[in-house]
């Protein structure tokens, strides 16, 4: 879950309140990836110190959740989660 998030071209695209994060890497300041929901920005750079891991009840209420990105719908598979399909 982020809040601040920076992209290269797009600047600050930081949100109010903590959303879903996709972190694929990682550096010494910062995760590295991109909202699951949103304009679909990749390599997006959020802060390590405004970001964090899912609590239980997130980790319950996203897992399985289908969300429409792009032109097709994708299921949120969250590693450790149980298993909705």
């Amino acid at each position: 879950m982020a809040t601040h998030a920076f992209h290269q071209l797009a600047g600050d695209i930081s949100r109010d309140e903590h959303h879903l994060a996709l972190i694929t890497d990682e550096d010494d300041d910062d995760f590295i990836g991109s909202w699951v929901e949103g304009a679909g920005f990749i390599n997006v750079r959020f802060p390590k110190g405004t970001t964090r891991e899912l609590a239980t009840d997130e980790v319950e209420r996203f897992n399985g959740r289908v969300v429409q990105a792009g032109a097709g719908a994708w299921r949120i598979q969250i590693p450790g989660g149980d298993d909705r399909g």
